[in-house]
């Protein structure tokens, strides 16, 4: 079993994660400036972005992202 951590990405940290879920930024798809400006106005909201982090391969294995509820695309 790999040792994995949990980690916060935010505006700061997102570049980071280039080998993270394609819903997060792929550098090498020609949306990423747009969808990094998207994420960013979305952390300014509230969005909260947590990984679960395979340290040694350096992989992204799952993640949760929420954000308040007032701001959700679909309040439950």
């Amino acid at each position: 079993m790999p040792e994995v951590t949990i980690r916060t990405v935010d505006e700061t940290t997102i570049a980071q994660y280039p080998k993270g879920p394609s819903c997060f930024l792929n550098p090498k798809n020609e949306g990423y400036q747009i969808k990094l400006e998207w994420l960013k106005d979305r952390f300014a909201e509230g969005l909260t972005i947590k990984v679960l982090y395979a340290e040694e391969e350096q992989k992204v294995m799952g993640f949760i992202e929420y954000v308040p509820g007032e701001k959700a695309w679909r309040a439950g």
